[in-house]
């Protein structure tokens, strides 16, 4: 595959895979780095690779989590310094969010949240809010709060919503089911434009 982009986990991946399918990408594959942690060493190896020569777009996301502008600062610093071997770093990388530059390969970067922090699934929430059933979930995780529980974050926010559908079959490939969230949702939007970009 000519264009790869690089999430953190298989979560990201199911949404990442639902909206290039959506959008009729079929020349982008996804793979997963595995956290925010082990991008540093994976992108070291990812320059050695056989088909590395190949790739012509390259995009990286990560959860934006505290603050958006310090993920990308992070993840644009490690790429600067990804080299391997004789292999010097990522050349040419872009200076804002979303956005690519370079060439061979061409490489951006989007750092994933809702109004500049959270994650992934803090946008797949963002598109249900006005859904029949969603105050369901708001009410458990208080519930939750009330008898001692810690605070749900958004991932489990979200499989609460996914876990509610009498349908839905616990596994990563149910996650990104059409029915599940609001793809046309602008949250979605800076996701798909930086897809529809590679």
């Amino acid at each position: 595959m000519s264009k790869i982009v690089l999430c953190e986990g298989s979560f990201d991946q199911a949404i990442l895979e639902s909206l290039i399918r959506l959008n009729r990408r079929d020349d982008i594959a996804v793979e997963v780095y595995g956290g925010k942690n082990k991008i540093k060493e994976f992108m070291r190896t990812f320059r050695g690779r056989s088909d590395y020569d190949e790739i012509t777009t390259l995009a990286v996301t990560r959860d934006a989590d505290e603050n958006e502008k310090d993920a990308f600062k992070s993840v644009r610093d490690m790429l600067e310094r990804a080299e391997f071997e004789e292999l010097p770093a990522f050349p040419n990388l872009p200076a804002k969010n979303g956005e690519f530059s370079g060439e061979a390969p061409k490489t951006g970067i989007l750092i994933v949240g809702h109004e500049g922090r959270g994650e992934i699934e803090d946008l797949c929430l963002a598109s249900i809010q006005d859904r029949p059933g969603f105050p369901c979930v708001d009410d458990y995780a208080k519930c939750r709060q009330q008898a001692g529980f810690s605070e749900l974050g958004a991932e489990a926010r979200a499989w609460v919503w996914l876990v509610s559908h009498p349908k839905f079959k616990f596994s990563m490939r149910g996650v990104g089911k059409k029915e599940y969230w609001d793809w046309d949702h602008p949250a979605f939007g800076p996701l798909t434009e930086f897809l529809r970009a590679m």
